[in-house]
């Protein structure tokens, strides 16, 4: 799975604006962004250009604290279906 220009990189902590969840960016496989919840669960695909750098609030409602400040979990659960363009 090889990152696409302008997509956040492996490992980053993004906001999936189509589905308001927090993930971790886990790989880039077409068009889209692989994430999971911090916490493990279920992976989710998300529009690249739906993703944005989670803040340090939302780090910390989903449990990452400040010793793991690029990682956060998924705070709703579920998959978001009909949000890709």
């Amino acid at each position: 799975m090889a990152e696409q220009r302008g997509a956040p990189r492996n490992g980053t902590l993004v906001v999936d604006e189509c589905s308001d969840r927090v993930g971790v960016v886990m790989g880039h496989e077409g068009p889209n962004v692989q994430l999971r919840p911090l916490r493990g669960g279920r992976e989710w695909e998300a529009d690249p250009r739906k993703l944005r750098l989670a803040t340090a609030d939302e780090r910390q409602e989903a449990g990452a604290g400040r010793s793991r400040p690029a990682f956060v979990g998924d705070r709703y659960g579920g998959i978001a279906r009909g949000c890709h363009e």
